[in-house]
């Protein structure tokens, strides 16, 4: 039995530690702001429910007593000040008990937040770590449940009609099981940019097990079943099948296959020799006038890879159009597009977390992870939008016209 408590210990000192770095990163970068409205939301999810129950169990044993609005409260906790509007009740019998006085004068607050945030996704984790607060009778089971469904709101949003592109790739990270062995996760991110510039997190799906097109086909049915029904352009790595997968769902978006992937698979593929002549071919490719020009770069590439490695070279010839989909696209914003690198830059705060303890604690604390990583970003890239794609907007409009409605 005491093993199982030390066990049981040291994942729960793993996962504070990963939290509390994620949460050291942010407030070190200064992009803070989402993650004080997401702990303060939480908290006040969990106080309503509080006064809630009490209510009812008065009303239930004969007292009439009523909601009577909030009062301020502010305090430090993980390092911010955190503004709260604590319920009260009409005959002021009501007190939460998330909010003892103890707490603003020591670290015990500071790891409360960090295990519901950490633990927001399981109802009954949320349960433990309530009761262990000091939350006893009815009311855990309400709010452990408004806790989980405050943590899924985010990834159930509805996203709009269209947009201009979408971003799409995979981390695989380590996360320990429930078994206690170490095993990969797949995450599956899409970044959408619109019209105007701004980047948002339009879909993230985590999924025991390695990149598969299964796991593809499910983000790509949420993108759908949450509103999304066009897309200018998908970005991608060369995914088996992931092009077909697209066409499948969004049948008049252009794809394309990101560049920089495809110039490090020829230096893969081909020997050393080599590198200066695809140097200058990707060169060419990336600068090219226009779609028509770029089939005759991938044309000239594929005639060149043939010579080495034909069935390589076959197989970059009949991917051309997705090589050169950027090509149709304003100059001015192609170097954006041709990449789907702003993936990978979402996935390396992931890394500087993952680092930290080598794996992650459990999904629960992965799912965490990216949640508040994605809140912070999106507030950074509310106020840092895409100039070059915003400069042209119209532009962009005129050609989503065409490509989806003839120009009508």
């Amino acid at each position: 039995m005491k093993s199982n408590i030390k066990g049981r210990k040291r994942e729960d000192d793993t996962m504070n530690a990963s939290v509390e770095s994620m949460l050291s990163e942010f407030q070190e970068s200064g992009v803070k702001d989402s993650l004080k409205k997401l702990v303060e939301d939480a908290i006040q999810e969990v106080m309503k429910a509080e006064r809630d129950q009490f209510l009812k169990s008065q009303r239930e044993s004969g007292e009439r007593n009523y909601g009577n609005g909030y009062y301020d409260r502010q305090f430090n906790v993980l390092g911010m000040s955190l503004n709260l509007q604590v319920p009260r009740d009409r005959k002021g019998q009501f007190r939460s008990s998330i909010l003892p006085d103890a707490w603003r004068r020591s670290g015990e607050y500071d790891e409360l937040v960090i295990k519901l945030l950490a633990k927001g996704y399981s109802k009954e984790e949320v349960r433990e770590v309530l009761r262990e607060a000091g939350v006893t009778g009815t009311a855990v089971d309400q709010i452990a449940s408004r806790m989980a469904q405050f943590m899924k709101d985010y990834r159930t949003r509805e996203i709009g009609e269209e947009t201009f592109a979408a971003f799409m790739d995979v981390y695989h990270a380590k996360v320990r099981n429930e078994a206690g062995k170490i095993v990969t996760y797949s995450v599956y991110l899409v970044l959408g940019v619109d019209f105007e510039g701004r980047k948002t997190v339009l879909n993230l799906t985590v999924r025991e097990g390695a990149e598969d097109l299964k796991g593809w086909n499910e983000v790509l049915q949420n993108l759908v079943e949450r509103g999304l029904s066009r897309v200018s352009l998908f970005v991608t790595d060369d995914f088996r099948g992931l092009h077909e997968l697209i066409s499948k769902y969004f049948p008049s978006s252009r794809h394309q296959l990101c560049l920089v992937h495809f110039e490090r698979d020829l230096y893969r593929n081909l020997p050393k020799e080599d590198a200066s002549s695809i140097k200058e071919h990707m060169k060419d490719l990336k600068t090219c006038r226009d779609a028509e020009c770029g089939r005759k770069v991938v044309g000239e590439i594929s005639e060149f890879v043939s010579k080495r490695r034909a069935s390589y070279g076959k197989y970059i010839a009949e991917r051309a159009e997705n090589y050169v989909a950027f090509l149709n696209y304003p100059r001015e914003v192609r170097t954006s597009i041709y990449t789907n690198n702003s993936c990978e830059s979402f996935f390396s705060y992931v890394a500087r977390n993952e680092r930290s303890l080598s794996y992650f604690s459990s999904q629960e604390s992965l799912d965490t992870t990216l949640f508040v990583i994605a809140s912070n970003l999106e507030e950074h890239w509310e106020k840092h939008v895409n100039s070059a794609v915003k400069s042209h907007s119209y532009r962009l409009r005129q050609i989503f016209e065409v490509q989806f409605n003839g120009g009508e």
